[in-house]
């Protein structure tokens, strides 16, 4: 299966680019870190194709309405905000 690289620092984003690895992108706040980090390593012509190869999560919350799924959200933010510090 191909892999792929999770981070954000400069040291994980340039290991994935030493590795011509694609880049798993969360887009957590603060929103393009990574992409900031990406291009302040490498030369345009290298991000381009690194991007097109990398892929993007996303927290998704679903429910059977706006309401719930908030309700549902809500407990999500503060562990996610808690794992980030």
């Amino acid at each position: 299966p191909p892999i792929h690289v999770a981070g954000s620092t400069p040291e994980t984003i340039g290991f994935a680019l030493a590795n011509d690895l694609p880049l798993l992108f969360s887009l957590e706040p603060p929103e393009g870190r990574q992409l900031t980090v990406l291009r302040d390593l490498a030369a345009e012509d290298t991000v381009r194709p690194l991007l097109a190869r990398s892929s993007l999560s996303r927290y998704v919350v679903i429910g059977r309405s706006r309401d719930e799924a908030t309700r549902l959200l809500d407990p999500l933010l503060a562990g996610i905000e808690e794992r980030r510090r």
